[in-house]
């Protein structure tokens, strides 16, 4: 088993579209969002991780200016005192941030124009607060208050950014300030692109390489563009810089493979590209480019999916942890070895991951399956199982584990890490991925799942190739309420013991 599971791929395949410059449709289905789900969901998850805690950390500094910007004006106004501090500071502070906001400085651009949106926004809040202390007294402020409090803010602020990007640079991971770049052209291009970025000095690029239409005339080259997909997964690619001077129907394909890895794209110089997801205008080293993202529609669903992958796990393992305690103890007294069993299993991408069940089987029950030709051959023959009442391989306490389901409580934990999803296609041990067929990469583009379309539908009474079919099935037709449903059926299936064993 495990020399078949060596053998599996651990990259994700790359879907089979002609980027070779081949005609390609241009519109991006719902279907090929659905395959690529928790492919999807991963970075984006990632990405959002980052976002936040780049934000909060420039939310911080903010505030820190602005109280200490605060202190300055009073400490230097003629009469003022600083007995006010704590009361206007947090005053202040508030219509710091929604202005600060408001002028979309947490957001990407250049550093010169959140400088310039940066005193913008501080120079509204003395305004306002100078003119709503006309009305109330007690928040009063002179104008001599109003430009020391400008001045110094404004100043606070774009050194504090600085100074404070530099030093979580130093000890925060590099993967929530720099994005790996792959970039995408002829030759040249790919040349004169990598260059210009490493020119521009811009920090948060990290270029792991480029890829050219024809390897063979490019030695710096990671590969050609058929490698788009499996390099995106290789190095952990979060972003694809492409020339728009490939041809429209290439340019279209390279587009649409990347999408489905879930990296966003920026083409250079910008062209109408019929593609859907949110696009907007930026700068690349000193070019003009388009940046297109997921729809943020489906965003919001992967990120419900994988919050109630977290809740539920969370909860579950609360809740369970008394019945945890006494299966371990009935395991222990059964049959000698550990309480769980851990077994490599192929997930996301074809990514090997341990999954956890409690253990139901002897220590050598690999040896004394082998030991029975006759059996083993049936075992082989029947996609790997065997009935409860023909396995020696089973101890009573595991054979009544097995009928209720409940050795795969500990998969919760692969849950709450992120190996697995609360719904979703169970993990296939290596050998099964032969009965998928062409479309294994569809599989193993969504996460496994501790229940599914096929464990409400039969479970093990059901074989290949129809478990394929549900499988397929589930994936591409997956939405929300259809994981809902499935949760709601898997606790009568799970009474009801139909196909457990």
């Amino acid at each position: 088993m495990h020399a078949t599971q060596e053998r599996l791929t651990t990259v994700l395949p790359p879907t089979p579209a002609p980027l070779g410059g081949a005609s390609v449709g241009v519109s991006l289905s719902e279907l090929e969002l659905r395959t690529r789900r928790d492919l999807l969901g991963r970075r984006i998850t990632r990405e959002w991780v980052g976002r936040v805690v780049r934000v909060l950390g420039v939310m911080a500094v903010d505030i820190a200016a602005g109280a200490i910007g605060v202190w300055l004006a009073l400490a230097l106004t003629p009469g003022a005192g600083t007995a006010r501090w704590l009361h206007l500071s947090a005053v202040v502070g508030v219509r710091l941030l929604l202005a600060l906001a408001a002028f979309q400085t947490y957001t990407g651009g250049r550093i010169g124009r959140r400088n310039e949106r940066v005193a913008l926004a501080v120079g509204v809040v003395a305004v306002a607060t100078y003119l709503l202390g006309l009305l109330d007294r007690s928040d009063a402020v002179s104008l001599w208050w109003l430009t020391v409090f400008f001045l110094s803010t404004t100043s606070l602020i774009w050194v504090g950014r600085f100074v404070g990007s530099q030093v979580a640079r130093r000890v925060l991971p590099a993967s929530l300030f720099r994005r790996r770049t792959l970039l995408l052209g002829e030759r040249e291009h790919a040349w004169e692109l990598l260059d210009r970025i490493h020119g521009s000095r811009r920090g948060e690029l990290e270029v792991v390489g480029h890829l050219v239409p024809d390897a063979a005339q490019d030695p710096r080259a990671l590969g050609g563009f058929e490698l788009l997909g499996e390099v995106i997964e290789k190095y952990d690619v979060r972003s694809v810089i492409i020339s728009a001077r490939l041809p429209a129907e290439q340019l279209s394909g390279l587009i649409r493979e990347a999408f489905l890895h879930g990296t966003s794209v920026s083409v250079i110089p910008p062209v109408d590209i019929d593609v859907p997801g949110q696009v907007t205008e930026r700068d690349i080293a000193g070019w003009p480019a388009l940046r297109i993202e997921l729809p943020r529609g489906y965003l919001f669903q992967l990120a419900c999916k994988r919050a109630i992958d977290v809740v539920g796990a969370l909860v579950g393992l609360i809740l369970l942890s008394p019945l945890f305690l006494v299966i371990a103890v009935a395991i222990k007294l059964s049959s000698p070895g550990p309480v769980f069993f851990r077994q490599w299993r192929p997930g996301l991408g074809g990514r090997q991951f341990r999954m956890f069940k409690f253990r139901t089987m002897r220590t050598d029950a690999e040896e004394v399956l082998k030991s029975d030709p006759v059996l083993y051959k049936k075992f082989l023959e029947n996609d790997c199982k065997l009935p409860p009442n023909e396995d020696p391989r089973i101890f009573p306490v595991g054979g009544i584990l097995r009928g209720t389901s409940l050795d795969e409580l500990p998969q919760l934990i692969n849950v709450l890490i992120g190996d697995m999803s609360l719904v979703g296609p169970r993990p296939v041990v290596g050998p099964e991925l032969e009965n998928y067929g062409t479309a294994s990469s569809i599989l193993l583009a969504a996460r496994p799942g501790m229940t599914g379309y096929w464990q409400v539908n039969g479970r093990s009474s059901v074989a290949y190739p129809e478990r394929a079919e549900m499988d397929l099935h589930y994936i591409k037709r997956w939405s929300l309420l259809l994981d809902l449903k499935i949760l709601l059926r898997t606790i009568p299936a799970v009474v009801s013991q139909r196909g457990a064993y």
